[in-house]
């Protein structure tokens, strides 16, 4: 069994990476150390894997089809790698990682893209991961890395950007895929930062503060806040009471939520 005799599942969005080219420059982004520990979601056929483990030993997959997990259990049987059959967004991230030892503990993946954003906010959450590589839809890369007053920029946006650190890699067309997607793909790199935000907290404010972007911040926070308070935290934040939620900036916006809580 291979990428060309190997029937895809579409509700898992399945595309295969066949490129070696690229599978290595993922790998060399990562800037793998014998002891690192990496966890690589959603495997495949374990191309990637195998440029993985020619780095460090201290390696886990996790791959949630049946057919494939088999697959990867006889490609490396004997070998130090450690499988498990589950779905990502089901695997309690932060214990699997407690129970690792590694200088850094690194993510690699090409991530499906209909769970690529709830994936990344649990591995941030997990406060376990030191980086991660991962390839997701150009559309999800460019409202991740976008900035304010522009189109894609969101409550989404400015979590991650609180939390981590975010880089774009480069981009990867569908003509290196089987099945070509009909979009195209983009490695980023992101960093958890060492924080003590309160992440389900801001997770409220920032749904509340962007419920209508097309309202004024003020309109949007008074359905919780008095209307004195938020005078109060505009003047304290030096923010005009009537702009709209896509102006600020992420360190504003946090700013705003401290001094409102």
């Amino acid at each position: 069994m291979n990428e060309k005799n190997f029937y895809p599942s579409k509700k898992m969005g399945q595309n295969f990476l066949l490129s070696d080219d690229y599978k290595k420059r993922i790998v060399d982004a990562a800037n793998i150390k014998e002891s690192d520990f990496v966890l690589e979601i959603g495997a495949g056929f374990g191309a990637i894997s195998d440029y993985i483990i020619s780095k460090t030993k201290n390696f886990t997959i996790i791959e949630f089809d049946k057919r494939l997990f088999e697959f990867l259990l006889n490609k490396f049987n004997g070998s130090s790698i450690e499988l498990i059959n589950s779905d990502i967004l089901k695997v309690d991230i932060n214990n699997l990682l407690n129970q690792k030892d590694g200088t850094s503990k690194k993510v690699i993946s090409n991530l499906p893209y209909s769970i690529s954003s709830q994936v990344i906010i649990n591995l941030i959450k997990s406060k376990n991961v030191d980086d991660m590589f991962l390839m997701v839809q150009t559309e999800m890369a460019n409202r991740i890395i976008s900035k304010p007053n522009s189109k894609k920029y969101n409550g989404y946006t400015v979590l991650i950007n609180l939390l981590a650190d975010v880089k774009k890699l480069f981009d990867v067309p569908p003509t290196v895929f089987y099945p070509e997607p009909n979009v195209y793909s983009t490695v980023i790199q992101i960093t958890p930062k060492k924080t003590s935000i309160d992440i389900e907290s801001i997770e409220k404010f920032l749904k509340l503060l962007f419920s209508e972007k097309r309202k004024k911040i003020s309109n949007n926070l008074k359905k919780n806040y008095s209307i004195d308070k938020l005078t109060k935290a505009y003047v304290k934040c030096n923010i005009q009471d009537d702009v709209r939620a896509e102006q600020l900036s992420p360190q504003q916006i946090l700013s705003l939520y401290e001094e409102l809580m």
